[in-house]
C-alpha cells in the first residue's frame, strides 16, 4: 500500500512540475553562478533588497572602465527555454550609487543564441534610486525586441551596445529558434556616465499561463 501511495505521489508530482516549474535567481545566499562582463571582475552579493539578498557591481570594480558591463546569467539560464515561449522574464534593478548622466540609446537585455544570433531589448524606463521591476514578453509580439547577427552582439567589447527602432524585429519563429539553444543572457548593468552602481534581485523566467 506505502509503495501503492508512493508511485501515487511520484506521478502526480512529476505531472505537476513541468507545468509550473520556473527558473528563478533571489541571491538569498550568494550570487547563484552569476557572473559579471567583462569577466575580470567576480560579481558582489550583498544581504537586503526585495529578498534579504541581491548582486551589484560598480564601475569602479572594473578594469575597463570604457566597456559598458553586463550582469551574466548562470548556466540554469541557458539551454533550451522554448516551454517559456510566450511566458515572461522578470526581475528588479536599483542604482546603487548614480553617475553623472544617464546612458541612453543602449539596448539592455541580450539572448544570444547557439549560432551567435542574438534577441535584444530595450527598456522603456531605465533603473532609478528605487527597486525597479521589469517584465518581458518572451515572444515577438512585446514591440521592444529586435534581432541581430552575431557580429553586432557587443556584449565583451568597449564598443557601445547601441539599441535602433530600424533594427529588424523578430518573428515568433525566430524568436523560437533563438530560445530553443540559449548560450548566454545578459542584463545591462552600466547606466550611467562616471562612477555608478547598479543592482539586480528577483530574476524569473516564467511560463505561459495554461489556457
Amino acid at each position: 500500500m506505502k509503495t501503492l501511495a508512493l508511485l501515487l505521489f511520484t506521478i502526480v508530482t512529476a505531472t505537476w512540475l513541468p507545468l509550473n516549474a520556473q527558473i528563478s535567481a533571489s541571491f538569498v545566499h550568494n550570487s547563484e553562478r552569476w557572473s559579471i562582463i567583462p569577466g575580470t571582475v567576480p560579481v558582489k552579493h550583498q544581504a537586503g533588497g526585495p529578498t534579504n539578498g541581491y548582486i551589484y557591481s560598480a564601475d569602479i570594480l572594473q578594469q575597463n572602465q570604457a566597456i559598458n558591463w553586463f550582469f551574466t546569467a548562470s548556466p540554469a539560464f541557458t539551454g533550451n527555454l522554448t516551454p517559456y515561449f510566450r511566458g515572461a522574464l522578470s526581475f528588479r534593478m536599483r542604482l546603487l550609487r548614480r553617475g553623472a548622466s544617464t546612458l541612453n540609446g543602449f539596448y539592455d537585455v541580450v539572448i544570444v543564441g547557439a549560432n551567435g544570433q542574438a534577441l535584444i531589448y530595450k527598456f522603456a524606463n531605465l533603473p532609478n534610486n528605487e527597486w525597479t521591476p521589469y517584465r518581458l514578453r518572451l515572444d515577438a509580439k512585446d514591440p521592444n525586441w529586435r534581432v541581430i547577427p552575431a557580429n553586432q552582439v557587443q556584449v565583451n567589447t568597449s564598443n557601445n551596445p547601441w539599441f535602433s527602432a530600424n533594427l529588424p524585429t523578430p518573428n515568433d519563429r525566430q524568436f523560437f529558434a533563438i530560445i530553443s539553444n540559449v548560450r548566454s543572457l545578459h542584463i545591462r548593468g552600466e547606466f550611467m556616465v562616471g562612477d555608478d552602481s547598479c543592482a539586480l534581485d528577483e530574476v524569473f523566467l516564467n511560463k505561459p499561463k495554461q489556457q
